[in-house]
């Protein structure tokens, strides 16, 4: 990742579709972050803040400065499917998991807050469809943040 390479595996580790309830909070060690048959806030805050210590550990770990930063930055740029099944959540509950991930590092990454607001306002539904429509427009996902 360091150096613009990145891993690929073909056996699936994991599978995560709209139609299946997740796994994740049936192990011991899962207990109390995540729950069994959904996500809540806090596997999500939980997820996202696993993702920036592998990001650290890989700076840290390869010496190259910006490392932690450009992943913290594409993570912000597509943060979209962090929130997508929060979306409706009391506003009170969705702004305090909101304010979780700024306290993480994304409080100056914009589009971060673009995903946070259009998602809450559009809801799942309606920000999946702007998304198909852009990509049909596009051709694909638009590159977001470069």
């Amino acid at each position: 990742m360091a150096e613009g390479q990145g891993y690929y595996f073909s056996d699936v580790m994991t599978l995560s579709r709209d139609t299946e309830a997740p796994d994740f909070g049936n192990a011991g060690t899962e207990k109390g972050v995540f729950t069994p048959g959904g996500y809540k806030p806090e596997g999500r805050i939980h997820m996202v803040e696993g993702l920036l210590l592998i990001a650290k550990y890989i700076e840290d770990t390869t010496k190259i400065d910006g490392v932690y930063a450009g992943i913290r930055k594409d993570l912000a740029n597509y943060f979209y499917p962090y929130i997508r099944d929060q979306l409706d959540l009391p506003l009170y509950t969705y702004i305090k998991m909101i304010n979780k991930f700024r306290k993480m590092g994304f409080s100056n990454e914009k589009l971060f807050y673009v995903h946070a607001f259009l998602g809450y306002v559009l809801k799942r539904r309606g920000y999946d469809a702007l998304i198909k429509y852009i990509r049909s427009k596009k051709g694909g996902t638009p590159r977001l943040g470069i």
